[in-house]
């Protein structure tokens, strides 16, 4: 029958083939132990009307509509009938659900004034689609997952932050608001009904003003909370770490990226050093008062006798001291490292 269906081009139905069926031959049939299902006999030539609270009055042409089945021939129920029956029985105010679900929606609202039950408040919410906008954001991509942000260290707040800002307006045009505030001024019927594209990148920045703005003792115990490894150094010395990487910060994860050669002697570099430019500064930095005001001046004195850039010989010193060409502010990180252990790296 589906094939030719098919074939014609039709969407594939049941042929309403035992609807009509004699009573006596039905019976007949089920005293004879012929297994069978229980389908809904949808009403012919009827609109179907949703009152949706997301995308509106949506109308269905009940012709279009399958005589669904409800009960398998185990006697086990499907979806449709296991979704009204449970919201009822535990008094479900209000349904909501992805987009791709309103097709069932009219079989739902049929069933329930077929058990005269009120039915509950619906509203089908737009997908996220992936960042390319082709299909929703799926399980193979690993964003779909909650542990991916996990694991990298998205603040849970930002997330919450990010995924209503894409699908709800704040009424001051603000991006950055929490949770709080979200709850006082939303409204379901200001949802969108467009599907949103999902923005890694808008995530990341969000999350990054949530950790630019939070205070260096709370920064410090949410990273111990996400990496125990951080708690194993010393507090002080990572409090006074903190607010040198803090506006580099994306994501808890890229603490020891940005901020582990504080802990640690680089043993990779990005580049091989030259050491000519670097011998300016060690020179320099032998006789210098150690912070920031001093350590600059003298490099600068020193690089304009030897005839050299300045910028040049701050760009090896960081190589030498950090394994890297960017990374938080030098001197300052210098400061932390101490005299004694970056004259140690430079050499």
């Amino acid at each position: 029958m589906r094939k030719k269906q098919e074939e014609q081009h039709q969407p594939p139905m049941y042929d309403k083939h035992c609807r009509n069926l004699d009573p006596s031959q039905v019976q007949k049939q089920l005293d004879s132990g012929l297994a069978h299902v229980v389908r809904m006999k949808i009403p012919e030539n009827r609109k179907i009307v949703l009152k949706d609270v997301v995308s509106g009055t949506i109308e269905f042409d009940s012709n279009l509509i399958d005589d669904q089945v409800i009960l398998k021939s185990d006697g086990f129920p499907t979806y449709h009938l296991g979704v009204v029956v449970d919201d009822h029985l535990m008094e479900i105010s209000h349904v909501f659900r992805g987009k791709e679900w309103i097709s069932s929606t009219p079989k739902h609202i049929l069933l329930y004034e077929f058990f005269g039950w009120t039915m509950p408040v619906h509203g089908h919410l737009p997908l996220i689609l992936n960042a390319d906008g082709k299909g929703k954001l799926s399980k193979r991509h690993g964003h779909a997952s909650v542990d991916y942000y996990r694991t990298l260290g998205y603040l849970p707040e930002a997330v919450l932050n990010y995924l209503s800002h894409i699908v709800w307006n704040h009424p001051e045009g603000k991006e950055i608001y929490n949770l709080e505030e979200f709850i006082k001024l939303f409204e379901i019927e200001k949802i969108t009904s467009q599907a949103p594209r999902f923005d890694l990148q808008k995530l990341d920045w969000i999350n990054k003003e949530y950790i630019r703005a939070m205070p260096v003792e709370i920064l410090y115990e949410r990273l111990v909370q996400f990496d125990s490894s951080i708690g194993a150094l010393t507090k002080i010395k990572v409090l006074s770490v903190l607010p040198l990487i803090k506006e580099r910060l994306k994501v808890l994860s890229e603490f020891w990226f940005l901020a582990g050669f504080l802990f640690e002697k680089p043993k990779k570099f990005e580049r091989p050093v030259e050491n000519k430019l670097l011998s300016v500064a060690s020179k320099a930095l032998e006789s210098s008062q150690w912070n920031h005001s001093e350590m600059e001046k003298a490099i600068r004195d020193a690089a304009e006798k030897a005839g050299v850039k300045a910028k040049d010989v701050f760009m090896e010193l960081r190589v030498a001291v950090t394994g890297k060409t960017v990374g938080p502010p030098l001197l300052e990180s210098m400061v932390v490292l101490g005299k004694e252990e970056t004259l140690a790296r430079i050499t």
